[in-house]
């Protein structure tokens, strides 16, 4: 294997080695997975994979992004896809790459769900905690408001996601064809941008936020700057820092705070 590799991966082992102190607040997750080179080249047998916690990581996991050989052993980037990338066979990739490969919430719906309905527990902990609730009512009482505001929550990411489908069936009509690239695009772009910003430190519903902020305002040239700082160690956390600040000011609030007990509920 060279020493840097860019391309579509399937997780075939997950190993999670426990938690490393995150210098924005939180943890880290340290895994160490085994992957499979969907583009023809090498395989990697062990690699380490720093991710946000809590974070998943699962056998037959996809994933697009570059294995680099480091001081301690070969470590997984998230990577952007799109961009010219050699593979370790020495094939080249240009925008689309394998066909094979999809979106995550394409090809595991059910892992999409699950990350959509913690968020909506985060949200709805977040706001009955506001609103004094957990002072001042029973724990039936709690339980139900809480199954009430999940149920809301969820309901406004799905509606979003629906309208942000539709937005991409109209773009992709445009560009030619329902599916076509500009469409897949757009939606790789969105979540490479999200992963991005969730390894450099920001909570899921800050995530939504700031990234809501980057694509508001930001021009094509500036949000390749802030990518690509965002994925160099030595510059991510001034960037975090400059996000959080601008996002800050754009939104006039504090940007806000997950629960971490809001994915341990059971249901």
């Amino acid at each position: 294997m060279s020493d840097a590799v860019h391309t579509h991966w399937e997780v075939t082992r997950a190993k999670n080695a426990g938690q490393k102190p995150n210098p924005h607040g939180g943890q880290f997750d340290k895994w160490y997975v085994g992957l499979k080179n969907l583009d023809g080249g090498d395989n990697c047998d062990d690699a380490y994979w720093q991710r946000k916690a809590p974070s998943t990581v699962e056998v037959g996991d996809k994933v697009y992004g570059k294995v680099e050989k480091g001081d301690y052993g070969w470590r997984f980037y998230v990577e952007k896809e799109g961009d010219a990338v050699t593979t370790s066979g020495g094939s080249k990739n240009y925008g689309g790459g394998s066909k094979e490969w999809l979106p995550e919430s394409q090809y595991d719906p059910e892992k999409t769900a699950r990350i959509g309905r913690a968020h909506a527990q985060g949200m709805a902990i977040q706001t009955l905690t506001a609103m004094g609730t957990f002072e001042s009512q029973s724990a039936d009482q709690i339980t139900g408001k809480l199954k009430e505001w999940i149920e809301f929550f969820e309901a406004d990411v799905n509606a979003a996601a629906q309208k942000a489908a539709q937005a991409g069936e109209r773009r992709s009509h445009t560009a030619g064809s329902p599916g076509s690239p500009v469409a897949q695009e757009t939606q790789s772009n969105a979540e490479y941008l999200s992963k991005l910003l969730e390894e450099s430190g920001f909570d899921p519903a800050q995530v939504t936020v700031v990234q809501r902020y980057i694509e508001t305002n930001f021009d094509n040239e500036r949000r390749t700057k802030v990518e690509a700082a965002l994925k160099d160690i030595s510059r991510a956390p001034k960037a975090y820092d400059q996000l959080k600040q601008e996002a800050e000011a754009w939104t006039g609030e504090a940007l806000p705070v997950d629960d971490p007990a809001s994915t341990e509920l059971p249901f």
